[in-house]
């Protein structure tokens, strides 16, 4: 999913787009942008920790709702970095 409709579900659902948050999730999509490799990096239990270490517990609920969104609903990928 593009990071600007992560945004705007954001808003639609919590009213808030928190697109920096979403930008901040999606900074390595570049690395492979076909393979979705950029998943891998904070899109998992650790980078929703240090998505709230770097904004706030208020990001907490956009990160989870990107994962979940680019996941599918199939749950969070785990990996230590």
């Amino acid at each position: 999913m593009e990071t600007w409709i992560h945004a705007l579900r954001s808003t639609r659902i919590y009213g808030e787009s928190a697109l920096e948050v979403h930008l901040w999730l999606d900074q390595y999509w570049n690395l492979d942008p076909e393979d979705h490799t950029h998943r891998l990096i904070l899109h998992n239990e650790e980078g929703i920790e240090k998505g709230v270490k770097k904004f706030g517990e208020w990001a907490r609920k956009h990160i989870e709702l990107h994962i979940k969104e680019d996941d599918e609903g199939e749950g969070y990928r785990i990996r230590n970095i």
